[in-house]
Formats: C-alpha cells, sequence, structure tokens
C-alpha cells in the first residue's frame, strides 16, 4: 500500500495553482459549493444537533408538574362497626387535590451521556453527508471547466488555420486577377473558411452552454469573455474521501449507539418530593382541606426485558459489519480508479512527446506543400488538405494537454484532494 502511494504521488500531483487567465478552478469550485442550497444546510445542522443537546442536558435538571384532580367515588375507606360510642371519621366521596410533584436524577446508569455522543455522531454524520453532496458540484464543475478549456483550443486553432487561409487567399486572388490561375482555386478556399466558420458557430454555442452551467454552479455571471485557467500539476498528497470520511462517522454513530444499548438495563435513581393540598390529605379519614407532602428516593432497575436490549446491540453489530463492507469495496473501486488513471496519465505524457515531433513533421510538410502550390504542382485542394493536417496535429497536442490536465485533476478528486 505504501509503494502504491508513493508512486501515485510520483505520477498524479495535482495541484489547483493555474496559469495565465480570468478565473481560477480553485475560485470556481469554492464559490459552487457555498452557492450550492445544500450548503446552507451546515448551520440548521449544527443548530438542531445543539438543542438536541440542551434536550438532553435538561435531563439533570430537577423536573417540576403541577397536577390538579377533582373527583367522586361511590365507595371510601371506612369502618364498618355499630354500638360504638363514638362516630367513626369517613373519607369524603368527594375529593380534591392539587400538587407539585419534584423529581431530580440521581443515577441514571449512564444513559444521558451515552445519549449525548450518539447525538454528537449523528451531527458529524449529517454534516459528512453534506460534504459527499458536495462532490457531485464539484465533478460538474470540473467537466463543465475542462469543456470550456477544450474548447478554447479549438478555437485558438481554428482562428489561426483562417487567418493563413485569408492570407494565402489575398495572395491566390493577385494571381486570378492576373489570370495565372483559375478562380475555382480561390472557391476552394472560401468553401473551406465557410466551413470553418460553420464549426467554430458550433463551438461557440457549446462554449455559452458550458459557461452557463458554470454560472449555475457557482452562483455568477460569466460572460461568454470570460478566460478560464489551465490548472497546473504541483500538489503532492492525497486526502480523505467525504465519502469515507463519512462511513467512518457511521461507524462511531453506531458505536455510540451500541453503549447506549448497553445502559438501558442499567438501575436508575432519582429522588422525588411531593407538595400539596386537598380533601381529603394523606390522613384518609380527615374530611378537611389539609396541606400535604412528602419526599423519598426511587429504584428503578429493569431485570429481564426478554433479550430487548441485547437484540439491538446485535442489529447494531450487523449494521457496523455493513458499514466496513461498503468501506472495503469504495476503497477498492478507488484503487482501480487511481491504476486506470496513473496509466492513462502516463500515456498522455508519452503521447505529448510524439506530438512534438508529429507537429514538426506536419509543419515541413505543409512548408513544401506552399511552395508545391504557389509553382503550380498541386492544386489548391491539396494544399488545404496538407494545412489542415498540419492544424489537426497542433490541436490534437492542445487536447492531449488540456486532457492531461483534466485526468490530473480528476486523480486530484479521486484522491480526497480538496480542489
Amino acid at each position: 500500500m505504501k509503494n502504491f502511494l508513493r508512486v501515485l504521488l510520483l505520477m498524479m500531483p495535482v495541484s489547483l495553482m493555474a496559469q495565465s487567465g480570468d478565473l481560477s478552478l480553485t475560485d470556481c469550485i469554492s464559490r459552487a459549493k457555498a452557492n450550492y442550497p445544500l450548503a446552507k444546510s451546515r448551520m440548521s445542522i449544527d443548530e438542531s444537533a445543539r438543542l438536541r443537546l440542551l434536550n438532553l442536558q435538561s435531563q439533570y435538571y430537577p423536573q417540576f408538574d403541577v397536577t390538579g384532580q377533582m373527583t367522586w367515588q361511590n365507595d371510601v375507606p371506612h369502618v364498618a362497626a355499630s354500638g360504638l360510642p363514638f362516630q367513626m371519621p369517613t373519607a369524603p366521596n368527594d375529593q380534591y387535590k392539587a400538587y407539585l410533584d419534584v423529581k431530580q436524577v440521581i443515577y441514571d446508569g449512564g444513559a444521558t451521556s451515552a445519549a449525548k455522543k450518539v447525538e454528537q455522531s449523528r451531527r458529524d454524520t449529517e454534516l459528512k453527508g453534506i460534504e459527499v453532496e458536495l462532490r457531485q458540484v464539484e465533478a460538474g464543475v470540473i467537466q463543465a471547466w475542462f469543456v470550456v478549456l477544450s474548447i478554447d483550443k479549438q478555437l485558438e486553432q481554428m482562428h489561426l488555420t483562417m487567418a493563413t487561409l485569408e492570407a494565402r487567399l489575398q495572395e491566390l486572388d493577385v494571381k486570378i486577377k492576373n489570370g495565372w490561375v483559375l478562380s475555382s482555386q480561390g472557391d476552394q478556399f472560401r468553401v473551406e473558411l465557410l466551413q470553418l466558420q460553420q464549426r467554430q458557430a458550433t463551438l461557440v454555442q457549446a462554449r455559452l452552454s458550458a459557461i452557463a452551467i458554470l454560472n449555475e454552479y457557482s452562483g455568477m455571471a460569466m460572460g461568454d469573455s470570460v478566460r478560464l485557467q489551465l490548472p497546473f500539476q504541483v500538489a503532492d498528497s492525497v486526502g480523505l474521501r467525504p465519502e469515507l470520511a463519512q462511513m467512518s462517522a457511521q461507524l462511531t454513530q453506531l458505536e455510540a449507539s451500541q453503549k447506549m444499548a448497553a445502559v438501558v438495563r442499567m438501575p436508575r435513581v432519582s429522588a422525588f418530593a411531593q407538595l400539596g393540598y386537598g380533601n381529603p390529605g394523606f390522613n384518609m379519614l380527615m374530611d378537611s382541606f389539609e396541606p400535604f407532602y412528602m419526599v423519598g428516593l426511587r429504584l428503578n432497575w429493569t431485570l429481564w426485558d426478554w433479550q430487548r436490549s441485547r437484540h439491538d446491540r446485535l442489529v447494531i453489530g450487523q449494521q457496523q459489519q455493513m458499514v466496513q463492507q461498503r468501506q472495503e469495496a469504495f476503497v477498492k473501486q478507488q484503487h482501480i480508479q487511481q491504476f486506470d488513471m496513473v496509466a492513462r496519465i502516463e500515456g498522455l505524457r508519452k503521447t505529448l512527446l510524439l506530438d512534438e515531433q508529429i507537429i514538426a513533421l506536419r509543419q515541413n510538410i505543409t512548408q513544401t506543400a506552399l511552395s508545391q502550390f504557389n509553382n503550380g504542382t498541386i492544386t489548391a485542394s491539396d494544399y488545404i488538405s496538407r494545412l489542415n493536417e498540419e492544424a489537426m496535429a497542433r490541436l490534437s497536442a492542445q487536447l492531449h494537454q488540456v486532457e492531461l490536465r483534466k485526468l490530473q485533476v480528476e486523480l486530484a478528486f479521486v484522491n480526497g484532494l480538496k480542489l
């Protein structure tokens, strides 16, 4: 694993510092994340967690309940005896009481503390989930960004080709006016220029569409003249994927849930007090309104729950195994993507070296074709073909460079680097 990462760092370093231009990929991604509606829910998650923790903390505080009650009973405690020299007191059939109950937890078996840890880990899991969602935003920005860069290279090369054709056409028009060559030769140049203009219009429209996508992601209002920067390859680190961070948070949450399930059956001790006023009071045989109160301790202990808590822990254990299996599957898929991208990057680097040789040869061929055309030994169509072949060679080299940078950025993205 260490050797793999060492090779990976040597072959894929990508930073999003950029070459000359108006807007960097890093800036656009940052704006897109900030503009994404789901990013604003971080504050809601934090606030919800804070409020739930306050509720849990309140379980340590005294609880106050006020109760009022009025009843009529068909029978009451009494002494069934006759012949006594005095009358036995009897509780009234209509009874009234109002009282205040006070309860204070003394020991809850660690239930509240465990619940707090579950809540905190739940918050972390939800926040990591937002980061996973924002990964899709990053991917969309990267895709649209490199579409624009690719189109810019094509338009740039197309502009150079059109300038060359127009210059040759001006020279040719002089020869046509002097009757040295046929006018059809000039028409071939004009047809080629019109076809280039058609492709140019299609590319411009595609560029506008990609810019519109970037504007929608970032909330900016970039015009069609914006120049996007091509990232350098400088970074040399491997980060933690948000998906793995989320799974790690899920495991932490499940571990906290395990501990909470383990304390369900722990004994609980609380103090209580009751203060009230009613008829009768605690003396049921006194038919008068009297104050009453009592204080005490209460023990609650679930000795047997038919293994419900054990089953809960087993279920949580199964959930932990599933998350761990998803982690392993994700890491395996990540390694597959890394190996594939590293191989493609190396292939493109070798291709770029060959591109330089191809361009040099194509340039020589075009120069020879120009001399032949000027001497009348080849047609305009032949010269245009040679010129297009040179233009395609230059364009291929530029597109290969853009594709190389795109793969390097995507590899950094796969490795979890912050773009």
